[in-house]
């Protein structure tokens, strides 16, 4: 991921009954248009559910997925994210680690000298 590109998250869930998916970062919940970093850009956290659940005579499932949007990322966006998943079965999580690299150009040649990784 470079400096100030979109980074996308995804988080995708199978269970019965529907799961509530939460996005966290140092341990702290976040919501959409929440600020990462000063002078970030607001988190976007769309939610999808698919309440018509998949039913055969021995399986039942529900599909839920979530996605975590991080506009014109810096290298303080960089770090692990957790996404959890919850219902009354249970709780899942899964860590997702975002890198932000800066690149330095040579302006004198116009090529690409080395990334920078925070």
């Amino acid at each position: 991921m470079l400096l100030l590109d979109n980074a996308r998250m995804n988080c995708n869930v199978t269970a019965k009954p529907l799961t509530t998916i939460k996005w966290f970062r140092h341990n702290k919940e976040l919501i959409s248009h929440y600020t990462l970093s000063d002078g970030g850009v607001p988190v976007i956290i769309t939610n999808n559910a698919m309440e018509d659940c998949t039913i055969d005579s021995s399986l039942s499932q529900c599909v839920s997925s979530s996605t975590l949007q991080i506009s014109d990322s810096r290298t303080a966006d960089s770090g692990d994210y957790m996404c959890t998943a919850a219902n009354v079965a249970g709780k899942d999580e899964e860590i997702l680690s975002l890198l932000v690299n800066v690149q330095v150009f040579d302006v004198t040649q116009g090529k690409l000298k080395c990334y920078f990784s925070y």
